[in-house]
């Protein structure tokens, strides 16, 4: 039962993700002055979503459309096909998701009540904070999982304060974490809580010193690959984390400007796609006067 709680919960997150993304964009394109049929183009375009690390959420797969049938008698097999659907465009997803909803025998009046359920738990909103949600309601399904089930339970659990615990007294920070009884994978979130390094080791995969090294390693002639295990034995020196929070303050401005850029260099990009093939077809027509200013300028 607990795979298909968290099956849920995932699908909501997901599509919860989504719903913030296409809002998001859809502020900065009327603010551009681009509307209609181009605007729904551009709501609808994968590009727009995976450039900013959101899953692409199909329409059959989006929470409002399943929570609209979640009456129906066939929801497990629609459940079904929505997960699928997501596997179908996400392939880093696929087989990772519960897809037995139909299998499973569940009454569709409970299904449907269990899906009422799960669309009262807010994921919209900042991204950090979303997730953290997502991270505390999972942890809260294992933790009554374990309970119920007693020892055998708490073998795939270990309670959050025993993880901080561990955390705090190996501070593994940085280099690999391996952890041989990942379970819920507590110790490898809790080791990532430090966003200001990842800033740092941004700056230095981008810098002169780590190129070379990169280049360095690197084999083939036509088009040279670096070696991952290579690459990862650069040596890296992450300072006090007070200096880590201080850079990463100086550098945000910056790295939202690049973000930026990347976001406009897409949405002009699929303007493009959107008004090359009607100009060449003769659907769209460009204006003498235009073309006179074009050949002025």
């Amino acid at each position: 039962m607990l795979n298909v709680v968290l099956g849920l919960l995932f699908l909501k997150y997901v599509s919860d993700a989504f719903e913030t993304r296409r809002e998001a964009l859809q502020v900065e394109l009327e603010k551009d002055g681009i509307t209609g049929p181009q605007l729904e183009l551009l709501l609808e375009s994968r590009d727009e979503y995976t450039a900013e690390h959101v899953f692409w959420v199909p329409p059959e797969s989006r929470w409002p459309n399943l929570r609209a049938q979640a009456v129906q008698p066939n929801i497990a097999t629609l459940l079904d096909d929505a997960i699928l659907a997501v596997e179908r465009d996400n392939p880093n997803l696929k087989g990772k998701l519960p897809r037995d909803y139909a299998r499973r025998g569940i009454p569709s009046d409970k299904l449907g009540g269990l899906i009422n359920l799960v669309s009262e738990i807010g994921f919209k909103g900042e991204r950090a904070k979303a997730r953290d949600t997502l991270g505390r309601v999972y942890e809260y399904f294992l933790g009554k999982f374990a309970a119920a089930e007693g020892k055998l339970g708490g073998e795939f659990y270990t309670p959050r304060g025993v993880v901080r615990l561990l955390v705090e007294m190996l501070e593994p920070y940085n280099g690999r974490v391996y952890d041989p009884c990942c379970g819920s994978g507590g110790i490898v979130v809790l080791s990532a809580k430090k966003p200001a390094g990842a800033t740092w080791l941004l700056m230095l995969v981008s810098s002169d010193e780590f190129v070379s090294h990169a280049n360095q390693t690197s084999a083939g002639t036509k088009m040279p690959r670096a070696n991952w295990k290579d690459m990862a034995s650069f040596p890296v020196a992450l300072p006090p984390d007070d200096l880590l929070r201080s850079f990463q303050q100086a550098v945000a401005p910056m790295l939202d400007l690049i973000r930026h850029g990347i976001h406009e260099s897409r949405k002009f990009a699929a303007l493009r796609d959107y008004l090359l093939p009607k100009l060449l077809s003769g659907e769209l027509r460009v204006a003498e006067e235009a073309k006179t200013e074009d050949c002025r300028t």
